[in-house]
């Protein structure tokens, strides 16, 4: 023992975030909504029949979740007449990070998505999302959209390194990541879910996209699609728009570095020309740019149809791509790389690859005199050889589509002997 009396101090450290390992702590988050919090525990939310979403266009999430690499399941919302449903209702400015919603039953109205209904400058990444997530039309001042993780994205918000294998339905604008993307981006993030709008409604469009349905002013890099997109709009007033990435692409957007595989449809019954479009990157493209990236399904629509997009619709550039689909079909106009150029002199479309045995269903032969349109015929083993896509540009397709190749986002392309480019992160 010592002699003298010793005096022992204890310091206890406060975290700097709330532990959250229950369902009820996990609902009680909307207690605080600027606060920080991690997840220590997979947690089920079946015990709520019909979750209420987190946060408000009033009092929105501010905060940050980070999920840790836990798992929610059982999230189920009935709410068709509410905007903004999901696990988040309303977050703006917020951070969700590292989280998994597994299995996921949503119905909303207006702003669907399994994490968050609608996000303004906020941050979401590292997510993983399966189930079915359907937005419907509310009012008739809102649209229906639905994502399999945001039902729209704002303001500088960013989507990274997420996939969604969810199934999505809405009737205007539905993504396998988001149903609108608005000045914000989508970063390194795939979908493998059914993406489908079906529209009755009038004077309106109906658009999907396997990463996002609409974009403006936005961006989308490093992704891929490998799931099935569908658009159809059943009222002759109104229109239709598929793409393997973005249904429509618009106000200054960029697609790079990305690919879909999967089988893109429109129908309308609509007989204008371009009342349904369906293209291998992008249904559509007005004042936007498309690079460095490939479609491989098979395009088909109502109207028109193209290997990257159905409709280059001005003031857009179409760049050192390539269309490996096996078959185009379309009852209007059909293009092995763009269905339809509505100003060609206005619209930047160089430099571009198409798989030389592509069919055309139901059309006459491509003309393929019409580079623009048609782009360089490969034969499918030139498209299977890397120098193809890293060889250095020379124009008129003598040279490569100087794609970058490596492991990392600014050289993000792979390839495997005998096979197509894939992303280094996958």
């Amino acid at each position: 023992m010592p002699a003298n009396a010793v005096t022992v101090t204890a310091n206890f450290a406060t975290l700097p975030y709330v532990e959250i390992g229950t369902a009820a702590e996990l609902y009680n988050i909307r207690d605080d909504l600027s606060g920080s919090y991690k997840l220590t525990n997979d947690i089920s939310l079946s015990s709520y029949a019909n979750w209420l979403p987190i946060g408000t266009e009033i009092n929105p999430f501010t905060g940050k979740l980070d999920g840790n690499g836990k798992k929610i399941s059982g999230l189920k919302i009935d709410r068709p007449t509410d905007v903004y449903t999901g696990l988040f209702g309303y977050v703006y400015g917020g951070e969700i990070v590292n989280i998994a919603l597994e299995n996921v039953d949503i119905a909303g109205g207006g702003d669907a998505g399994a994490i968050v209904g609608i996000m303004e400058g906020g941050v979401i990444s590292g997510c993983l999302v399966s189930g079915t997530i359907v937005s419907s039309i509310s009012s008739p001042e809102l649209l229906s959209s639905s994502g399999g993780v945001a039902g729209s994205i704002w303001d500088g918000s960013v989507i990274s390194n997420c996939d969604s294998a969810a199934n999505i339905i809405a009737e205007n604008n539905a993504g396998g990541i988001a149903g609108d993307v608005y000045d914000s981006k989508i970063i390194n993030s795939s979908n493998s879910g059914y993406i489908l709008t079906s529209l009755n409604s009038s004077s309106s469009s109906a658009i999907s996209g396997g990463i996002a349905g609409f974009v403006g002013n936005g961006e989308i890099t490093g992704s891929f699609n490998t799931g099935k997109v569908e658009s159809a709009a059943y009222d002759s007033s109104s229109t239709s728009a598929s793409g393997g990435i973005a249904g429509g692409l618009t106000y200054d957007s960029l697609i790079a570095n990305s690919y879909s595989t999967g089988d893109i449809d429109s129908y309308s019954p609509s007989v204008y020309p371009l009342s349904g479009v369906s293209g291998g990157i992008a249904g559509y493209v007005w004042n936007g740019a498309i690079a460095w990236s490939y479609s491989l399904g098979n395009i088909t629509s109502s109207s028109t149809s193209g290997g990257i997009t159905g409709s280059s619709e001005g003031y857009d550039s179409i760049i050192d791509c390539a269309a490996i689909n096996a078959a185009i079909s379309a009852a209007d106009h059909a293009g092995r790389l763009v269905g339809y150029i509505i100003y060609p002199r206005s619209s930047e479309i160089t430099n571009n690859f198409a798989l030389s045995g592509m069919a055309a269903v139901g059309l006459a032969i491509f003309d393929v005199g019409n580079m623009q349109r048609h782009g360089v015929g490969k034969t499918d083993a030139q498209l299977r050889q890397q120098s193809t896509y890293s060889g250095a540009v020379s124009g008129n397709g003598l040279g490569g589509l100087g794609w970058g190749f490596g492991f990392s986002d600014a050289a993000p392309w792979r390839m495997a002997s005998g096979g197509y480019p894939f992303l280094y992160w996958e």
